[in-house]
């Protein structure tokens, strides 16, 4: 997807990722949006709630990857979102709210995108491989089969106050 070999997480049992895969400007790369996190709350056989889950994630790896951050201290952040101003504030004197941190990775984002389109990397969202929708992955014997248009909804979603 986007020119990257598929990681090992599979999409057929880990739907939020496949999200990733498809949508986040990097393509099949796993620490763009890790919905493994996610399991426990969230169905990752079933359809619901997949598109919001790595809308959520691909944000916070943005955000972390903008601030020069290891994707491995994202608890402290997740327990505590307002660290990112404090941060901020305590090494550059900056006042930035949550609210501005997630604009910042939403920006983030939107300029991989105008990126790959300059360089020639397709943005076509529909590329999960075929065998993904067509061939059940044993032993639960899933598919990948989130639509298209639920997966194209992720760039329209409002940014949410206070989750990271």
């Amino acid at each position: 997807m986007k020119g990257q070999a598929i990681p090992g997480y599979d999409p057929r049992a880990l739907k939020g990722i496949g999200v990733t895969y498809v949508t986040s400007p990097m393509g099949a790369d796993h620490t763009a949006g890790n919905a493994l996190e996610t399991a426990g709350t969230v169905d990752p056989l079933g359809t619901r709630g997949q598109v919001e889950v790595s809308r959520r994630l691909q944000l916070r790896a943005a955000i972390l990857d903008s601030l020069g951050l290891c994707l491995f201290v994202r608890p402290a952040f997740v327990k505590d979102p307002g660290l990112f101003g404090r941060m901020l504030k305590a090494r550059h004197g900056w006042d930035w709210s949550y609210r501005d941190i997630q604009e910042m990775g939403k920006g983030c984002l939107e300029d991989e995108r105008k990126f790959n389109e300059m360089a020639g990397v397709s943005e076509d969202f529909f590329q999960i491989p075929e065998f993904m929708r067509e061939e059940p992955l044993p032993p639960r014997n899933t598919v990948y089969d989130l639509s298209l248009a639920k997966m194209k909804e992720i760039w329209d979603m409002p940014l949410l106050e206070g989750q990271f």
